[in-house]
């Protein structure tokens, strides 16, 4: 038995030519599509004159709430995609997918989400994750991309993400190794898309804001190039005590970064090694510390790493070479730079 599909996005001015190339590809997978648009007060453009494709599309607006009509883009990212997701379910889909304008799929790999849908598994899964293919970031993450009603809502304004419901069980979660493509048409400026996140992000109430919030209103800083507006907030979210490793890491790589730039070389390594100290497996800071110190710092450091601490195959090249020159080094052989 078939399962229905519906694909439920969200959308702004991204024009016909765009909006033509995401529906055709994605056509073969879908039962019917959820076109939510979330361009706050901006003039129309011709995108939604695309929206007359094989597969049926129900097309819905997004309203800002009143603080936020007069800003000529989304507010609330998470507000919007569950509005999508909601007017699927409420239209009887049994999986709901969400996807970008930008994104591409292959007949194949619809085809191989359709019959795992479709399986015994299938069958029995309430949620699916599918790798999303980003170039130029060397990346394909596993996200999670389909759900059954009820499994998961999107959470914050702004880099939103789905949360999963408490079921009082484990959800299930099925694998498939198909690929999603992000691929967009133009290469847009990254500060535009600062510009509006640290919008919406500085209109959330102090009191409201999660660590994760925090996080990326210093990295929406930094992509600007307010730097010390940024260095300020790295430090402060490295004072709080609600941090979490992960972003702490990021944070002092972040500042180590900015210090280093300035040339200020005790404070950029006094960042690097609460990095390290952070999350010693990863290989950024590891190797940044091996290299920065210069061949005589690397010396002393590498006897106080684990190899077994090291997992990049970067670091870890490094951390081996930087034996050997030592070992040459106690032989009196040349170990220049």
């Amino acid at each position: 038995m078939r399962a229905h599909l519906t694909i439920a996005f969200i959308h702004g001015n991204c024009g016909a030519a765009l909006m033509r190339r995401f529906l055709d590809s994605f056509a073969p997978l879908a039962d019917l599509f959820i076109a939510v648009r979330a361009a706050g007060c901006a003039a129309e453009d011709d995108t939604r004159e695309a929206l007359s494709a094989a597969v049926p599309v129900v097309s819905y607006d997004y309203e800002n709430g009143n603080s936020a009509e007069h800003w000529p883009h989304v507010d609330d990212f998470a507000a919007a995609r569950n509005l999508a997701f909601d007017k699927a379910f409420e239209h009887g889909a049994e999986w709901v997918m969400w996807a970008d304008t930008d994104d591409l799929i292959s007949a194949e790999d619809c085809a191989l989400i359709r019959s795992a849908l479709e399986s015994g598994q299938g069958r029995e899964s309430d949620a699916v994750r599918i790798p999303y293919a980003i170039p130029g970031q060397g990346i394909a993450p596993n996200s999670v991309r389909i759900i059954r009603k009820g499994v998961a809502r999107w959470q914050s304004p702004v880099h939103e993400h789905l949360d999963m419901a408490d079921l009082g069980r484990a959800v299930r979660v099925m694998d498939i190794e198909a690929r999603i493509l992000h691929r967009p048409l133009d290469s847009r400026d990254p500060k535009t898309s600062a510009t509006r996140n640290l919008r919406i992000l500085r209109s959330i109430p102090e009191a409201a804001r999660t660590p994760g919030l925090r996080f990326h209103e210093v990295q929406e800083l930094a992509l600007l190039g307010e730097e010390h507006e940024a260095a300020q907030k790295a430090a402060d979210f490295l004072r709080r005590a609600d941090s979490g490793p992960c972003e702490r890491y990021e944070m002092a790589l972040l500042l180590y970064m900015q210090s280093h730039a300035r040339g200020a070389h005790a404070e950029s390594i006094q960042w690097l090694t609460l990095a390290h100290a952070t999350q010693p497996h990863r290989r950024e800071a590891l190797v940044e510390l091996l290299h920065g110190r210069g061949l005589a710092g690397g010396f002393r450091l590498q006897a106080q790493i684990k190899p077994e601490a090291i997992k990049g195959s970067a670091a870890l090249l490094l951390h081996r070479q930087l034996q050997q020159r030592a070992a040459a080094g106690r032989g009196g052989g040349h170990h220049g730079q």
